[in-house]
């Protein structure tokens, strides 16, 4: 279709990988780069999975559907998070990406690839070690969803809240025996006639 060629752009140079690398401020993982040097962006027909389209890099950096157009238009406009290149389009439509995670970035260089929900608040799913990984994944047509990374912090949160809730229970339970012990004391004290002075 005419919509899916404005992602193929012309045979990548090694001037524009490093103008990309410049603008977005992070290297590219010599996966992706190697990818753009066979097929310089795309988009994607006949697959089940959820990707829709790969960024390639443009002429300059307002090609259209090129990776430093779109990387302005997320991270500036639909406020996905900085620490993230978006490179790869799903069936939503933009509500979710598919990023490179330079949060975590492995010895060689390659960051993470994370599905980030921008409707649900910038949630990060976990999807591949690399990208090379996530295309294998795609190629073969496996489940690309990912996994919820924020899993792990809300069922740590969800036992601090349950903590602190047991915490103030007993500490109101400790208070209401204290009380209880105070006006039998004075209740004692009463029968013994014993001189009461309230502060």
């Amino acid at each position: 279709s005419e919509y899916g060629k404005e992602f193929i752009q012309k045979k990548i140079t090694e001037e524009q990988i490093k103008r990309a690398e410049e603008l977005i401020k992070h290297k590219l993982p010599n996966s992706y780069k190697e990818f753009l040097k066979i097929q310089n962006g795309g988009y994607i027909r006949n697959c089940e999975c959820w990707l829709t389209a790969i960024y390639g890099i443009g002429e300059n950096k307002e090609s259209s559907k090129g990776l430093e157009s779109m990387y302005n238009n997320w991270i500036n406009n639909w406020e996905y998070p900085k620490t993230v290149v978006p490179f790869g389009e799903t069936q939503s439509g933009g509500h979710d990406m598919y990023c490179m995670d330079y949060t975590d970035v492995d010895a060689n260089g390659e960051p993470k690839i994370i599905r980030v929900s921008n409707e649900d608040d910038n949630s990060i799913y976990f999807v591949a070690n690399s990208f090379q990984e996530f295309i294998n994944m795609a190629y073969s047509n496996k489940n690309i969803s990912g996994k919820l990374k924020n899993d792990e912090k809300k069922l740590e949160q969800k036992n601090i809240d349950k903590k602190l809730n047991d915490l103030n229970g007993n500490i109101a339970l400790c208070r209401g025996l204290i009380f209880i012990d105070i006006v039998i004391l004075i209740l004692n004290l009463l029968k013994l006639n014993w001189p009461i002075i309230i502060i």
